[in-house]
């Protein structure tokens, strides 16, 4: 599946659980790779919607049942809902899309982007995955904090010194 000059491409985490997910690589074509090879991928995601606590506490403490776990991860663009039986929904195309929560592990805040432009970026631990999520927000985010939200994402492969783990 293309997206203008990009491909989609489907990779398991390799951390236990083996994950699939489907990321956009904009460098698929720059290495010949085995389909069943491992690859190093520099993950990056765009969110639009962020929903930010200041603590696993304090997301622990709210009243919706059931809760993401605050490190967890589903890849809600690889499957339809109906997954693993036959797809209700014929027309689901898969897309590069997770909804997420996971722990600011680093933040960065510009105030003076232009508004039209990304001014966070956040290293984001989730599920088997540690992520470069670019969004606009209109103050910063703290190390620590539990985020939640839907990522688009995004990466290049980094195929030089790759070993299987």
């Amino acid at each position: 599946m293309d997206y203008e000059d990009w491909e989609i491409a489907r990779f398991e985490t390799t951390g236990g659980m083996e994950i699939p997910v489907n990321i956009y690589i904009e460098n698929a074509d720059s290495f010949e790779y085995e389909p069943e090879g491992y690859a190093v991928v520099d993950i990056c995601g765009v969110v639009k919607e962020l929903k930010v606590y200041p603590s696993e506490e304090e997301y622990m403490k709210l009243p919706e049942e059931p809760k993401m776990a605050p490190i967890s991860m589903i890849p809600i663009g690889t499957f339809p809902e109906s997954y693993p039986d036959p797809p209700e929904d014929e027309d689901f195309d898969e897309s590069p899309h997770i909804y997420f929560t996971g722990r600011v592990l680093k933040s960065e805040w510009d105030p003076d982007a232009g508004e039209d432009w990304t001014n966070c970026k956040l290293l984001v631990e989730t599920l088997e995955l540690e992520l470069n999520i670019f969004l606009r927000n209109e103050t910063p985010i703290p190390e620590g904090a539990i985020v939640q939200g839907v990522a688009w994402l995004f990466g290049d492969l980094q195929m030089e010194g790759v070993e299987n783990p």
